[in-house]
């Protein structure tokens, strides 16, 4: 399956931020 790269970085900076998100949240 071909992931078009912008698409792959916007995913993983939503991923990071959700991440980020839980971390203030501890």
């Amino acid at each position: 399956i071909y992931v078009d790269p912008k698409k792959y970085i916007e995913i993983n900076l939503m991923y990071f931020k959700i991440l980020a998100n839980i971390d203030l949240f501890f």
